[in-house]
């Protein structure tokens, strides 16, 4: 008997495929020498909740990388990079870490100013510099802010009621769901990048905000830190997109990644359990009985319809 299909896996794997995947861009280094960091004691301004979390002495350093790397006629602008080292206190010395936290929208530099210690100890036994920053559109690097109610079509695509994939028929055929499933996908991004652009503030910065932009910023600071010109990297949640766009992009700068927390099974379990008050345009889909073990083969079998036919969202 075939297996029914299961509309969250559609749901979860459509929000992969709405990002799309990054444009290769040409890559243009600057002699590594002429950007130098200079690593000082560290002075900016937490906030005291993130002061009292803070242990051992950290570095700061700014990086100045181009504000658009597409533009000729922004070639001129800057953007300032802040950024936060935990230092390697053992030999011997194995390079330094990037490591950013996600989110999307987590600070990369309070991230590691509260953390960094531990994870160079503890997962790199001190023998690793941990360095962090601020990816564009979260924290210090360009603020950027999200008001969904501001998009159009914003109950088609953002709650349940009315949702494009909701089906439990037992008949919805197995070929239908990539049809499918690319369809939420384009309404879905229609509607987010609607919902970017007009909130306030934001209309002046978006063209700024772009994966592959954070990924050649990074290529500007593994060459700015002068070691071997390769890419350490620690990517959490979100980042890790992040870091399979480097990959993609810079195949030969990659030293090592770790990409850290995909979508695990107790979260899958966590939207089956709490129902559509909690988790609407998820659990509203999900056929009665459905359990962990029903999602993840049909997440594989849409995931590897999309490795046969790529789709790209506009």
């Amino acid at each position: 008997m075939p297996r029914k299909p299961s509309p969250i896996a559609m749901y979860i794997v459509s929000l992969a495929i709405s990002l799309g995947p990054a444009s290769a861009l040409p890559y243009d280094s600057t002699n590594p020498s002429d950007r130098t960091l200079a690593w000082a004691p560290c002075d900016l301004d937490f906030p005291k909740i993130t002061v009292d979390r803070i242990t051992g002495p950290i570095d700061y350093a700014t990086l100045e990388v181009p504000l658009h790397y597409t533009v000729l006629s922004s070639i001129n602008s800057t953007l300032e990079l802040q950024l936060i080292r935990h230092a390697a206190t053992k030999e011997p010395f194995k390079g330094t870490v990037i490591f950013s936290p996600g989110g999307p929208g987590g600070s990369g530099i309070e991230q590691v100013a509260t953390t960094g210690h531990l994870y160079r100890d503890e997962v790199f036994n001190g023998q690793c510099n941990v360095v962090g920053f601020d990816t564009r559109g979260t924290g210090r690097t360009i603020r950027f802010a999200f008001d969904p109610t501001k998009g159009s079509n914003v109950t088609t695509s953002f709650t349940s009621n009315a949702h494009p994939i909701r089906n439990n028929d037992a008949t919805f055929a197995s070929a239908a769901k990539w049809k499918v499933l690319k369809k939420k996908a384009r309404d879905d991004r229609k509607c987010f990048t609607s919902s970017c652009k007009n909130t306030e503030g934001n209309v002046d910065v978006g063209r700024f905000l772009d994966t592959p932009f954070v990924v050649r910023d990074m290529v500007r600071l593994i060459d700015a830190l002068a070691e071997d010109d390769k890419h350490r990297f620690w990517g959490r949640s979100y980042s890790i997109v992040l870091g399979q766009t480097f990959a993609a992009i810079f195949p030969d700068r990659v030293d090592r990644m770790l990409l850290d927390s995909n979508a695990f099974e107790n979260w899958l379990l966590n939207c089956i359990s709490t129902g559509p008050s909690l988790s609407p345009g998820i659990a509203d889909f999900i056929r009665s009985g459905t359990t962990v073990q029903d999602i993840m083969p049909e997440l594989a079998a849409v995931i590897l319809q999309a490795r046969r036919r790529p789709y790209r969202s506009p």
